[in-house]
């Protein structure tokens, strides 16, 4: 599932890449302007490069933190399938209950919900 996910949004931390470039880049305009350009930086191209600046680093932010969650939430996923749950059976029959980790019941069984504790 990692590896698909990975494959799949490719371009993900590619975009989270850029907006960091573009953000240190606007956020450091006023130092690095002149020896590029040749020109002092005007106090509007100043102001203007710091707003774009911090609106791309909300963008890195808000772009790494969505990765982050999507990756939280898989791995949870995936660790939730190595847990063990008692099976239901009719208690006319046995009053044994076997036990199964939720990755065995895949495709057989959908779980509604899950309690316990954290042991």
């Amino acid at each position: 599932a990692l590896l698909r996910y990975n494959s799949l949004n490719q371009s993900e931390p590619l975009r989270i890449n850029l907006f960091l470039l573009l953000t240190v880049t606007l956020l450091g305009y006023p130092l690095w302007c002149e020896s590029v350009t040749g020109e002092l930086p005007t106090a509007l191209s100043s102001v203007g490069a710091a707003a774009a600046g911090v609106g791309c680093g909300a963008l890195f932010n808000r772009e790494r933190s969505r990765r982050s969650n999507q990756l939280n939430r898989m791995e949870k996923e995936l660790n939730a399938e190595s847990l063990e749950v008692k099976l239901p059976v009719n208690k006319a029959i046995t009053s044994m209950r076997p036990t199964a980790t939720l990755k065995q019941l895949k495709s057989k069984r959908r779980i509604v919900a899950l309690r316990g504790n954290k042991d």
